[in-house]
């Protein structure tokens, strides 16, 4: 599986990020406080859920902007491109 596109509609202070040419090999740098553990959480959370109020780690949710969640962009050898979609709510 490997990643192709990452579209972040609101996560923390990710506001509509969209990454896409994404290579086989990605290195992402920055000062700190620039969201690079951020962009990290957030492919976590669309991947595996987002935490819940009880769950102690962070919930990442955009406080000015109403759009909580992203989408993920992935190509598998099973299934070719696969959309992967969270957002807010159930």
């Amino acid at each position: 599986m490997k990643i192709i596109e990452i579209h972040v509609y609101g996560f923390g202070k990710l506001i509509d990020f969209h990454l896409t040419n994404l290579s086989d090999f990605q290195v992402i740098y920055g000062k700190n406080e620039a969201g690079k553990s951020t962009l990290m959480a957030f492919i976590h959370s669309v991947l595996f859920g987002f935490p819940t109020k009880q769950q102690q780690d962070l919930r990442y949710e955009p406080k000015t902007h109403s759009a909580y969640g992203g989408q993920l962009v992935l190509l598998t050898e099973k299934y070719g491109k696969v959309l992967v979609e969270r957002v807010k709510g159930k």
